[in-house]
């Protein structure tokens, strides 16, 4: 037997109960971020127990820990954010995959999951 990995994407909004149960029960959080302030997500995540892969070059860098974050290498790149145009990131789609594979691997081995 082995491990399957199965990817949620939410493309609405949710209640902070839903976001809270939602990502409690998560194997891990992938936020692949191209513009982001403080990146509070990454924050929750960690605190409800989920690993964390986010990007790389960023405000979460300031606080994420080896412990419980991967950071994905990226790229600085130009990003239109309400019709205007700053700077932003690009991670590295690669790293993005195997980081994503790795974290939720060695989460599902943690809880006995992997046969």
């Amino acid at each position: 037997a082995g491990a399957s990995l199965r990817v949620w994407s939410v493309g609405s909004e949710l209640s902070q109960g839903a976001v809270a149960a939602l990502v409690a029960g998560a194997d891990l959080y992938a936020a692949p971020f191209r513009g982001e302030g403080f990146a509070l997500p990454v924050l929750e995540a960690a605190a409800a127990g989920a690993p964390v892969v986010a990007t790389a070059g960023g405000a979460a860098d300031d606080y994420m820990s080896e412990s419980w974050a991967v950071r994905v290498p990226s790229r600085p790149v130009a990003v239109s954010f309400g019709g205007q145009l700053g700077g932003g990131l690009a991670p590295d789609p690669a790293a993005l995959s195997n980081a994503v594979v790795w974290a939720g691997l060695a989460k599902a081995a943690a809880a006995g999951r992997l046969g």
